[in-house]
């Protein structure tokens, strides 16, 4: 699996299927989500690829120590690797991308950045 930061300024080569979320815990739904987007990217020829963000928007917004996490952040790589994803895209959240509307995200992330071909 590739771990990716920054699809808006290194685009990714091949067009994609995407999964988004916090996926802290990597629990039983996230596993479904992230195995319904492996089997779409396979099913329509795409690389499957996996959004999260660091730190999670909630620890941006309230503190990074103010909030806990269920699983670190190599355990939720290593979860994700081990599901299949061919591309973990991990968005450094910061004032840059919290300040971007959901045209400009769709725009410069999912579109450009990850050629999302399914959400």
């Amino acid at each position: 699996m590739k771990i990716i930061r920054y699809p808006q300024h290194h685009p990714v080569t091949l067009p994609s299927a995407v999964t988004i979320g916090n996926f802290d815990g990597v629990h039983q739904g996230h596993q479904a989500l992230i195995r319904q987007t492996i089997e779409v990217s396979r099913l329509q020829s795409l690389q499957s690829v996996v959004v999260t963000m660091e730190p999670l928007p909630v620890q941006y917004f309230k503190g990074r120590f103010e909030i806990s996490l269920l699983t670190p952040f190599k355990q939720k790589a290593r979860l994700i690797r081990n599901l299949g994803a061919d591309v973990l895209c991990v968005l450094n959240f910061n004032q840059i991308l919290a300040r971007l509307s959901a045209e400009e995200f769709c725009g410069q992330i999912l579109d450009r950045g990850l050629k999302a071909k399914h959400i």
